[in-house]
Order: structure tokens, then sequence, then C-alpha cells
């Protein structure tokens, strides 16, 4: 319970600093997600029946290692200084237009694919929803034969956050949201329906955070009519989607596991994962696979661990940050070296930003990437399968060359 109580003090501290510093932006958003994670698994300890494991000695030593981890790794988003900016850079429009084409034809390629089958997922009563559920989670989708156009389709709908990126850049470059800003947006909308349709909440979830990330980055630079617009937008879509999540939440859990109280589903979502982290570290049991557990893409050897885990009563399949798929990985201290390396790798990245005070399109999909690691990172790291991993290498590698090719200023006009 105290490393519970620090953590959340901590980093309820750190959001209400980086909140006085710059206003509210993506910072201040991500540091208040894990403070809320924390909040939540003092609620689950406090006001739910949710015994700590006889087996498990100490929990306080795993959730102020994770403390000191999450504070290294997120350390870079505390020094962006989102009010500075003055001109954002893109790609020159004959690299920058095809590129948007590519990506909107192939995200909306998997909304056409996807669609179909949440469409069958929604007609399947309710109390279902669980025993389906398990069946996507043993590899077998009774909605979903494994293709060609499956696999087109769950990787197109991965890059969504580029797709919510195109869409603030023109807003930025129009100064007004036309039909080709919508059909940015919609086209976003892929990755909900993509993990909808595996019956997965977290689509949901995801998408809400990128979104409220841009949001918050790039509001400062919008007019007031495009800002009420946004937050109306923001609304409409949010209640259908969160009705959803609602819907799978109570199929999932209450009938699936006979919860008396739906408070607890989403309590224990949110606030699991570093209670589930503090044992896993207290165990001592690693898989050593130096990147093999993260990146099968690249690593085709894994080391199984789930029957030493077995012995404390532990399994692998729970949330418990994403911290802890590196910690598995690499053991303690390689951990905190991995997070010191990619602060370097920040201020080198970041360097422009400082002294030239604009956003060169290739930051910004760092960014992203970052961001949608550490935010999902909440509960797990998203990007540990095949399709994940691809995600991660065509950012960096698309972040990368775009530093080469021509470009384009956009003055951003504060309102």
């Amino acid at each position: 319970m105290c490393g519970c109580i620090l953590f959340f003090i901590v980093f309820l501290v750190n959001s209400f600093w980086l909140y006085k510093k710059d206003g509210m932006s993506p910072s201040v958003f991500l540091y208040f997600l894990y403070s809320a994670s924390a909040f939540c698994s003092i609620i689950l300890l406090t006001c739910y029946d949710n015994g700590q494991n006889p087996l498990i000695n100490d929990y306080n030593s795993g959730i102020i290692y994770l403390t000191i981890a999450l504070l290294l790794f997120l350390y870079p988003f505390k020094v962006i200084d989102y009010s500075k900016i003055k001109a954002l850079t893109i790609p020159a429009d004959n690299i920058y237009r095809p590129m948007v084409i590519i990506c909107t034809l192939l995200s909306y390629f998997s909304i056409i694919y996807f669609t179909r089958i949440c469409v069958s997922v929604f007609q399947t009563d309710i109390t279902n929803v669980a025993s389906y559920r398990h069946l996507v989670a043993i590899g077998e989708n009774p909605f979903i034969a494994n293709s060609i156009f499956n696999t087109i389709a769950g990787t197109s709908a991965s890059f969504y956050v580029l797709q919510l990126l195109f869409f603030f850049v023109s807003l930025l470059n129009n100064e007004k949201i036309k039909k080709t800003s919508i059909i940015l947006l919609l086209s976003s909308l892929s990755y909900p329906l993509y993990v909808l349709a595996y019956l997965g909440r977290d689509g949901i979830v995801f998408w809400l955070f990128s979104f409220i990330s841009l949001y918050l980055m790039f509001r400062r630079y919008l007019s007031d009519t495009v800002l009420n617009k946004l937050k109306k937008f923001l609304i409409i879509i949010s209640v259908p989607l969160l009705l959803i999540f609602v819907w799978i939440t109570v199929g999932r859990f209450v009938y699936g596991e006979g919860f008396n109280n739906i408070l607890y589903p989403i309590v224990n979502y949110m606030g699991q994962p570093p209670i589930n982290f503090a044992e896993f570290f207290y165990t001592g049991i690693r898989n050593m696979g130096f990147g093999a557990n993260m990146f099968p893409l690249i690593f085709h050897e894994q080391n199984d661990i789930s029957i030493q885990l077995e012995q404390y009563n532990i399994v692998t399949w729970v949330f418990k940050t994403f911290v802890s798929s590196i910690y598995s990985d690499f053991g303690p201290i390689l951990t905190l070296c991995i997070a010191a390396v990619l602060i370097i790798a920040f201020y080198i990245s970041y360097k422009n930003i400082k002294y030239n005070k604009y956003f060169s399109f290739s930051f910004l999909i760092l960014f992203n990437l970052f961001f949608t690691i550490y935010s999902q990172g909440v509960f797990y790291f998203r990007q540990y399968n095949r399709v994940g991993n691809l995600f991660i290498i065509i950012m960096l590698l698309l972040a990368f060359v775009l530093t080469f090719l021509p470009k384009r200023t956009i003055i951003l006009k504060k309102t």
C-alpha cells in the first residue's frame, strides 16, 4: 500500500508541476494517466477484496522500482515546451500528399474489412462475449479467418496515429475543418474497429489517448471555431465508443466472471498494473531474452517463464505496464540504462525545437511513437507482436528518411 501511495503522490505532483509550467499538455495527460493508475490500485487494495498474493512478501520494492523507471522513461516529456513553438515543417507536397493518400486508402480498406466483422460481433448475445473472447485469446477467433487481407487490414489500422497527425496538420495548414480533414479523422477510427473485431476494449481507450494528446499539443494554434467543432466531435464519438466499452466489459466480466459490482472491472482495468508489476518484480524471474520477448519480428527465440511463475500463482498475461516487458528481457539495471539512452536520444532530436522554435514532422512522428508506447504502456507493452514491431520500425524509418527530404513550413498562429 505504501508503495502505491508514493507512486500516486510522485506522479500527481509531476502532473501539477507540468500543468503550472505549460498548461494542459500531452505531458500532463501522460503523467496523469499513471497517477490515475496508482490511485485505482489504492482503491483496489482498500475498497475491494483484492487480496494480495500470500506468496508475495514485499510489494513496496517493486512499486518503488517501477516509479523510478517510469520517471526516467517519461522524463523527456517534462522537457518539451509546447508554448514556444512558432512553426511546423512538413515534407514538400510532392512527398507529403502521396504519403497521406496511401495511408488513408489503407485505413479505409481496414475500416471496410473490420466493419463487417464488428457487425457480427455486436449481434452476439452479451452472455457469450466472455467465451468468445477466450477463443480469441487462444487464437481461435470465431469471426475472423487468418488471411493476407486480415494481415493488411490489421497492420494498416495500427498506423491510426499517423492519420490523426495528418488530420491535425491539415487543420493547422488550412485553419479550418474541410472535407479532406474529416476524411482523415474518420480514417483513424480503423484502429478501434480493428480491436473491437477481436472483442477488445483497448482500441477505444488508445484512440482517445492519441486524439487527446494531439488536441492538447495543437489547441493553442487552432481557432475557437475549430476547437469547438473538435470538442463536439469528441463528445459525439466518445459516447458510442464508451457504450461499446461498457458492453464488452459487462459481457466479459460481469456475465463472464459473475462480478456483482460493475465498477470493479473498470477500476481493476486501470489499477492492476502497479500491483502486478510488484508481484512479478518480487519473483526475480526474468526472460533475459535481450529483446526476444519484445521483438519477435527480429528475434525468434523466446524463453517461456510461465511455468516458473506458476509457483507464485502468477500468470504472464495480466497488465503490468510496459516496463515489465523491458525488465523481463533486460533485467533491472539494463532497463534503467535503456531509459537513460532514450533520454540522450531525445535531447539530440529535440535540439532544433529548443533553439529554433519549430516542430519538424520527423520529431512529431517520434513524439507520437513514444507517446503511443508510453500511454498504452500504462497497461502493457502493446507492440510486443509482429504487427506492433512493424509499426515501431516503420515509424522510426519514416522519421529518419523524412529528415533528409525537402520540406515546407507552416507558420503557427497562436489564438
